[in-house]
Formats: structure tokens, sequence, C-alpha cells
């Protein structure tokens, strides 16, 4: 949050299909604000109707187009080919 970049710290998040991770970067003197931070996370976060709405939107666009992309097929066929016989292996392309 806004908090965090008085501090000059940034917030960065990922996701992917069986984890996720939240990480802050700053000074290590402001270690017991960010630890607050990062405990509200799961707790504080809110998703606003309009810029869920909005996101939604944007996401399902580029999944329609997903396949129009031949650097995303190329991604997606090589995770078949290593994951294959593997649980994180997906359906047939």
């Amino acid at each position: 949050g806004k908090e965090l970049e008085t501090l000059g710290a940034t917030v960065s998040a990922s996701a992917g299909s069986d984890s996720f991770s939240v990480a802050v970067h700053g000074l290590s003197g402001d270690l017991p604000e960010f630890l607050k931070f990062l405990k509200n996370v799961p707790q504080g976060t809110e998703f606003p109707r309009a810029e869920f709405q909005n996101l939604r939107a944007r996401v399902r666009d580029e999944l329609t187009h997903l396949e129009d992309r031949t650097s995303t097929q190329a991604v997606l066929r090589f995770q078949h080919r290593i994951a294959k016989g593997t649980p994180y292996a997906r359906g047939p392309l």
C-alpha cells in the first residue's frame, strides 16, 4: 500500500496454478511495518466491484485471444511436454 510507499518500499505479488507469493522490498529497519502490512493482506484485501468487473473483462479478452499468440502457444507446448506424466500435466494441446 500507500503507507509502504512513504517508506520507499515496493510490494509485489504473483500467483501460479498452485502457489502464490507476496513480497515487500525495502530497508530492514522498516521490517515491523512490513510485517504489519503483510499480516493484513489476507484479511484486509478489498475488491471494489467496478475494478473487479473491469479486470474480469480484460482477462476474458486475454483468454479469448490466447491462441492468436505464437509465443503463448510455444510456452504451452513446452510446458505440456515437460509436465507429461506428472500431476502438472494439463489435457492435450
